[in-house]
């Protein structure tokens, strides 16, 4: 029996609404950055946006408490996010940078269900990036 039956239903419901807002969210995050432009007024200013790590490692079975599926989906909604806001900056051009900081994550080991870590005690584990 499926401990979290309703978790499939829940990541399905927000990759639709990531879906259904994506234009409202590039027309925010337009808004944004042109609201930002007479605030970058050298020609080397910039303006860094950060997207987001994939939280889960699905790389293994090791962690029994989220399936390797459902971490795959939840880190495919990361990549929907940050697509979206990758493509604000492409759209506004030099003088905004994404800064991914996605390796340091893979570097430190810290996301969620890391080989050998028992399920949610990566709450406790100093190396894990997304919690405090």
């Amino acid at each position: 029996m499926d401990p979290q039956p309703d978790c499939d239903k829940t990541l399905a419901a927000s990759q639709a609404a990531i879906d259904a807002l994506s234009s409202a969210t590039a027309s925010n995050f337009d808004d944004l950055l042109n609201a930002l432009k007479p605030t970058l007024a050298g020609a080397d200013s910039r303006t860094y946006w950060t997207g987001d790590a994939h939280f889960w490692d699905d790389s293994t079975n090791d962690c029994d408490s989220f399936t390797q599926t459902r971490r795959t989906t939840m880190n495919g909604l990361v990549d929907a996010v940050n697509q979206n806001i990758q493509d604000a900056i492409d759209r506004f051009g030099s003088q905004a940078v994404c800064f991914p900081w996605a390796a340091d994550v893979v570097i430190i080991t810290g996301h969620y269900c890391e080989p050998g870590v028992d399920g949610w005690n990566a709450l406790n584990r100093e190396q894990t990036a997304f919690h405090e």
